[in-house]
């Protein structure tokens, strides 16, 4: 269900040119990131928003 959710999400951001930042396929989560399928502990929104500054960082500076 994840998956075709993900790829929804990525089609339409493509449709659109929008960005799209691919958060399933990062490594580093670990089960205490979660409380359940869709809310973060502490911990885990502490680490999405550090990707998502590093990866909207990238996109805005043009990766430097």
């Amino acid at each position: 269900m994840l998956r075709q959710l993900d790829s929804v999400t990525k089609a339409v951001a493509l449709e659109k040119s929008t960005i799209f930042v691919d958060l399933r396929n990062y490594t580093d989560w670990v089960d205490t990131d979660f409380y359940d399928f869709s809310h973060m502990t502490p911990q885990g929104a502490r680490k999405l928003g550090i990707l998502l500054h590093e990866q909207l960082g990238n996109i805005v500076t043009g990766g430097e």
